[in-house]
């Protein structure tokens, strides 16, 4: 049995110049650039699909240390519902408190529900954090 693969290019540049799309993709392309930043990282990066999905699970060793997903932008509320909600799925499943949502830009805040913590930060903001 075989489970489904996220495919991501070496380079937005590359996406942008040969996909095959009928919009700008602003959302994957942005997704494309966390993924290639947690590689940059050296993370042990997965995604976890249930009922919903989250978009990056990173691992070291046997544990799972992070739990993010990437949205575009979060200015209606059906989309941080959605966002939200799969990452509280997630962090049910894997026993995790925290997790994060990085979106292209805005304020950073945090939510709490039932226990479950959700940091909502901008892509430049993450990238320029000190690990």
């Amino acid at each position: 049995m075989q489970t489904d693969r996220k495919v991501y290019f070496v380079d937005n540049g590359m996406h942008n110049a040969i996909a095959f799309k009928f919009s700008k993709d602003k959302g994957k392309l942005l997704e494309n650039s966390v993924f290639y930043h947690l590689k940059r990282e050296k993370k042990e990066i997965y995604y976890y699909q249930e009922k919903q999905e989250v978009d990056f699970v990173c691992k070291t060793g046997l544990n799972i240390t992070e739990l993010i997903n990437v949205c575009y932008e979060l200015d209606d509320k059906e989309t941080l519902l959605r966002e939200t909600s799969a990452l509280i799925e997630a962090m049910k499943y894997f026993n995790l408190k925290e997790s994060k949502i990085i979106f292209l830009e805005g304020e950073a805040k945090k939510i709490t529900d039932n226990g479950f913590n959700i940091e909502i930060i901008p892509f430049y903001q993450w990238v320029l954090r000190p690990r």
